[in-house]
């Protein structure tokens, strides 16, 4: 790893600190190569601000992994963790590597295209409007990288206290915060799945303020399988741990939580075609 940051056009700083940036991602051994190398180029290209990249291995990859991943040796840190799971993985890589070096980390999928300008808007949000949290509107696209979609979330503060029940209120792949905070709340947990939307209960119980914007700074990958993926049993498994961890940490009220849960796994249990039908309701364009 070469000891310059990725990119030097612009420090920022915040009550007269200098600011220490880093993007946090992750890999697996069934990620796709060619999407792999086009999410990593989107954040090497990031303008207008100054960061490290660092990227936890989970587990074995393939060859071809590991001959993409060799390209960007000299401009990325690697972690490498044995079959963690996401959640434990990346709680490793922040204790270990995160808490004692940086002021705001911004995550990043290995299969998402990163806006030029997604951490330069980012961190000026988290700087400008006081926020611990922040993400933005995403686009879905294709295997072919067609927009087939897109993500909302509410933008206020309050908006999102009250969607947090029903729905994740930010999109994971376009989110940033500020370290300390992340510290404050413990970190992440192990929760399949819905490892992030569990830190952001935390980050909105701790009192933190959050936020949204409403520009579509991410391109979301979606594929076949990540329907087919959310509509399973395994799935719906997973869902309720969910909940139950949130509601077991007095994260989320049990009978709001209870009633959402249902909700969901009704919509679910009506069958593949209406889950179909209703998920591309929701991220139809607008």
């Amino acid at each position: 790893m070469q000891d310059s940051i990725i990119n030097t056009d612009k420090i920022y700083s915040d009550k007269g600190k200098a600011l220490k940036i880093c993007a946090v991602g992750a890999l697996y051994k069934n990620d796709n190569p060619f999407f792999f190398r086009a999410a990593m180029n989107s954040v090497i290209n990031q303008t207008n601000c100054e960061f490290d990249i660092h990227l936890v291995i989970d587990g074995p990859l393939g060859d071809k992994l590991e001959k993409i991943l060799y390209e960007y040796k000299d401009q990325i840190f690697i972690h490498r963790v044995s079959s963690r799971g996401l959640g434990l993985a990346l709680k490793a890589m922040f204790e270990n590597n995160i808490y004692a070096q940086y002021d705001i980390a911004i995550r990043f999928d290995s299969d998402d295209i990163n806006s030029s300008n997604r951490f330069e808007k980012t961190v000026h949000a988290l700087i400008e409007d006081d926020l611990h949290l922040v993400s933005s509107y995403m686009y879905e696209i294709n295997e072919l990288s067609e927009i087939t979609g897109a993500r909302k979330v509410p933008l206020k503060h309050k908006s999102i206290s009250l969607w947090r029940n029903l729905l994740n209120p930010f999109n994971h792949p376009a989110s940033a915060f500020r370290v300390d905070s992340l510290k404050q709340v413990g970190g992440y947990s192990h929760c399949l799945f819905h490892e992030d939307w569990l830190l952001w209960l935390k980050f909105i119980n701790a009192g933190f303020k959050v936020g949204n914007l409403s520009e579509y700074l991410v391109n979301f990958r979606v594929t076949s399988s990540t329907i087919d993926r959310r509509f399973g049993a395994e799935y719906r498994k997973h869902e309720r741990n969910f909940y139950r961890k949130a509601i077991s940490e007095g994260l989320l009220n049990p009978f709001v939580a209870f009633f959402c849960l249902l909700l969901r796994q009704g919509a679910k249990l009506l069958g593949r075609s209406f889950f179909t039908k209703a998920y591309k309701q929701m991220r139809k364009l607008r």
